[in-house]
């Protein structure tokens, strides 16, 4: 799929929009796994996440923040995904209303890097453009 074309068809063929982002919360969540899991780094035993929380006129969306707790996958992690959620991300969207579904990227734009900080914001609000519409991400994809 081509990105960029995506984006420019994002703005006119997905309804749902105007989007006004009434309450965001933020969970961090640190579950143990059924057996461990091992890699070049070591064993792992337990997951850190953050779930997003996004509620928007009674609708409730959520979106994961994959980053774990150290930075062996990429420079992102659990804590510093968290402060660019919190400082950064939260109050571009928070009590505004988004207009279409790339005005969202529009808006954390000037925050660079931090995508899945970004990525699960951006999940959050797929899965209420698909509850406004009374469709499977699926079927917004095509």
């Amino acid at each position: 799929m081509d990105l960029a074309k995506y984006r420019i068809q994002s703005r006119t063929t997905h309804g749902g929009f105007p989007m006004k982002i009434e309450q965001i919360t933020l969970h961090h969540l640190r579950m143990p796994l059924v057996a461990h899991f091992e890699t070049s780094f070591g064993r792992i035993f337990e997951r850190d996440c953050i779930l997003v929380e996004i509620q928007s006129e009674g609708l409730t969306g959520w979106g994961e923040c994959v980053a774990d707790r150290d930075p062996g996958y990429c420079y992102e992690t659990s804590g510093t995904a968290w402060h660019i959620l919190m400082d950064f991300v939260v109050p571009q969207i928070l009590g505004k209303e988004l207009s279409d579904a790339a005005d969202f990227q529009e808006r954390v734009a000037n925050i660079r890097g931090h995508q899945l900080a970004k990525a699960g914001v951006e999940m959050a609000l797929w899965d209420l453009l698909g509850q406004r519409q009374g469709k499977s991400l699926r079927q917004l994809f095509g």
